[in-house]
This record gives structure tokens, sequence and C-alpha cells, in this order.
């Protein structure tokens, strides 16, 4: 995550993001609103595209063949 605002960390943190946690893109809206499924809770969250932008990602690793996935930190 980019440097932020604490009120947008709280917020982020208070909707279960955080290092190492996993989202989906499941819908970008045309007026700049991203909409993102978080793992640890199921539950879609939109967020504006100046803040989904700052926060950083990767892919997850490729799991081996009998292992649990593992996740790159961003």
């Amino acid at each position: 995550m980019r440097e932020s605002s604490a009120d947008v960390l709280s917020y982020l943190a208070n909707s279960g993001i955080s290092l190492g946690t996993e989202l989906e893109v499941v819908e970008t809206a045309p007026f700049g609103m991203i909409t993102c499924k978080v793992r640890t809770t199921e539950k879609p969250l939109s967020l504006p595209t100046d803040v989904a932008t700052d926060i950083y990602v990767s892919r997850p690793a490729e799991p081996a063949e009998n292992e649990h996935r593992q996740y790159n930190e961003a």
C-alpha cells in the first residue's frame, strides 16, 4: 500500500484487507469504482479507483502438486 491517510488504512483493515490478503477483482465500473471479493470475508468490497490503485498486488505463486497455494506478498 502506498502512503495513505489513516482513515483509508483503517477502512481497509476493517474490511479485512491487510498484507497478504487475497483479493479478486469482480467488476470495474465505468464511473470509477472497483469491486473486489475479499477472500477472508467472502464479501464484495467496492473501492474508489484512487484507493484501489494504491494497493500493491502480485499474482499468487503457482502451487506445486499436492502443496497448498502460497502467495507472494507485495
